[in-house]
């Protein structure tokens, strides 16, 4: 856990309230600048994990999606999922203002497999299935229906037109691919 402010006093209520979670085994607490947050090895970074991810925005939680969820955990077609709140502030802006045009869902949810493959693809479906759009940072499938699913029609045609203008030459070709020929294979 990370509490990010100053005071020490306001930090101390809100960290306990995890230490208090079943299963904690331990506890520590230091006090650092951000920059000593990130626990890194010091090797090269390369750009590449083992893990593979999935994610989707669901508009709400309900019994449904949350039997498919614990089904996902049950039955180890992932090793975490991660449920975050995106609505709030998230929602305030038009859908039209940034590429990001989800703007009516309440929740991202993302599952992670060490292993990835086609087990967890066919672990996650059910879960997929229930989701309304993506935020592409969490997702490891960089194949046409997933930046389909990430950015609606008028979002999409808008970020092609960009691409087309300031890369024609598809420089920045190491993400997910917004032209219009992008294959479904990638």
């Amino acid at each position: 856990m990370v509490y990010a402010g100053d005071d020490l006093g306001a930090a101390v209520p809100e960290l306990e309230r995890f230490v208090r979670l079943t299963g904690t085994a331990g506890q520590r607490s230091m006090v650092v600048p951000y920059s000593a947050v990130p626990l890194t090895s010091g090797a090269p970074h390369t750009g590449q994990q083992r893990a593979a991810a999935h994610t989707g925005l669901a508009v709400h939680l309900d019994d449904d999606l949350s039997a498919r969820i614990a089904v996902l955990l049950r039955a180890g077609g992932a090793e975490m999922v991660q449920i975050r709140s995106v609505g709030g502030a998230v929602n305030d802006l038009d859908p039209d203002a940034t590429a990001y045009a989800h703007r009516h869902q309440n929740f991202s949810v993302t599952a992670v497999s060490v292993d990835g493959g086609p087990a967890f693809d066919r672990a996650w479906e059910p879960v997929h299935e229930r989701m309304d759009g993506m935020y592409l940072s969490f997702e490891s499938d960089h194949r046409a229906e997933a930046v389909a699913e990430a950015f609606p029609p008028r979002t999409l045609a808008r970020l092609r037109t960009l691409k087309a203008r300031f890369d024609p030459d598809d420089v920045f070709d190491q993400n997910f691919d917004v032209t219009e020929t992008a294959r479904s294979d990638r």
